[in-house]
């Protein structure tokens, strides 16, 4: 495996299958990002356990069919975790259980996601983004975004979501951005936006409504980004 290194950015490139040791990443100390794309891998201990700087980890294109929790297990700087393009069909809250709670910016997109268990995001209390664009996610419930009260952007973008139930965004009080476009959505339950009073920009466009939900943003003083059943953006409070 080839490891660059590009002052305190380090990013693996090479593809292929590697096996993994505890030891794996020993020469490789100080690093506040990583960035591993189109690497496969055999064995899942903790190599960057005391990795005590490393702040961000992108996985890309790794084939996992689970959630790399032992990669990012026990980290005590980790702020940022990034896995996009796999093969993780469902995730519940032990996928998270060993990462630190204070984690800032979680994305999972494009990695066929299709099931998650309630309270799986719960102990991140910190999170300020969750991006699960690109996946297979249907139904949205309340119990999915428990706990998440600092959240300030939520992607749902690009799935294939049909039914939203009533409450499930009622604990996101500081959301800023929530993106719901090219789902399969025709009808919002009555005042699933009641609650978020700080959100500025709001995507539901490339849906199947049968009219624009916008008489359900009516008193999101905020909200000046908005994009219904047309597929532009546009200004609703110019």
């Amino acid at each position: 495996m080839k490891v660059k290194r590009v002052k305190k950015y380090t990013t693996f490139l090479t593809p292929g299958i590697i096996t993994v040791t505890a030891d794996s990443f020993s020469d490789v100390q100080d690093v506040r990002s990583l960035h591993i794309e189109c690497v496969q891998f055999r064995g899942f201990p903790t190599p960057f356990i005391n990795q005590e700087y490393l702040e961000r980890i992108d996985f890309l294109d790794n084939h996992f069919t689970e959630f790399p929790r032992e990669f990012c297990a026990n980290i005590s700087s980790i702020k940022s975790i990034r896995v996009n393009y796999q093969q993780i069909t469902k995730l519940s809250a032990t996928s998270f259980s060993s990462i630190a709670s204070y984690l800032q910016n979680l994305e999972l997109g494009h990695i066929q996601l299709k099931i998650i268990e309630p309270n799986t995001f719960s102990r991140f209390r910190y999170l300020k983004n969750l991006r699960l664009n690109g996946n297979q996610l249907e139904i949205l419930r309340p119990d999915m975004f428990d706990n998440l009260s600092f959240l300030e952007t939520l992607d749902l973008g690009e799935n294939v979501i049909r039914t939203i139930k009533p409450e499930t965004f009622s604990a996101l009080t500081r959301l800023r951005a929530l993106f719901l476009q090219s789902n399969h959505l025709r009808n919002l339950p009555q005042k699933i936006f009641s609650d978020l009073l700080n959100l500025e920009m709001l995507y539901l466009h490339g849906n199947r409504f049968i009219k624009d939900p916008i008489d359900l943003v009516t008193g999101l003083l905020q909200l000046t980004d908005y994009s219904g059943v047309v597929n532009k953006t546009l200004n609703v409070y110019q």
